[in-house]
């Protein structure tokens, strides 16, 4: 049996105040500052398994990662990795990997960024590298289609849509090719041509 955990360290030890200065005034009006040099803080480590959610072709996936791993050790944490590790973000994204993994369609291999010079739906030129800040420059970017995987622009990417197919049940990033893929346009007025 584990050895029961003992009490959580104690705070850090606040540092006496600064020397006054000529403008103090005395009513305690500043900033208190750990100095935590002197604490000492324990080992921390990751209990249990580690369940490494990534991104692969638009879709995530998982891997079990040995929690001893020395990559972990020489991870910064930053305020965009909290948010993506509360438990919604994780349960999302759980999810998600557990619908791709039933899903009778893997997903479409992606169009590598270096492959093409040119939207697959427009064939324009992608110019998102210029510097010049031209409005055509400023809305080229490259995007992978969820669905077909192949490199659009971003005026080509604004659509979104399901794909249940490859257990996407949220809605993601289309091109505009597969998004209109399989509607009818509605038929031209001939009275209104002639």
């Amino acid at each position: 049996p584990a050895a029961p955990l003992g009490p959580p360290p104690p705070p850090p030890v606040l540092s006496s105040r600064a020397p006054a200065s000529p403008n103090d005034s005395g009513d305690g009006d500043y900033d208190a500052v750990a100095d935590l040099e002197d604490v000492h803080m324990p080992d921390l480590f990751i209990p249990g398994r580690v369940v490494h959610v990534y991104s692969w072709r638009g879709v995530y996936r998982t891997a079990i990662v040995d929690r001893r791993h020395a990559a972990l050790a020489d991870i910064a944490v930053s305020a965009n990795m909290i948010a993506d590790h509360k438990m919604q973000a994780y349960f999302d994204a759980v999810h998600e990997v557990l619908e791709v993994n039933s899903a009778p369609t893997p997903p479409p291999e992606w169009q590598p960024f270096h492959t093409a010079d040119s939207c697959s739906c427009c064939s324009a030129k992608f110019t998102w590298h210029c510097t010049t800040q031209q409005a055509t420059t400023v809305y080229r970017e490259k995007h992978n289609c969820r669905q077909c995987g192949l490199l659009v622009c971003d005026p080509c990417s604004k659509h979104s849509k399901v794909l249940p197919r490859l257990g996407l049940l949220q809605p993601c990033r289309v091109c505009d090719r597969c998004f209109y893929e399989g509607t009818k346009m509605p038929p031209k007025d001939d009275a209104a041509v002639a």
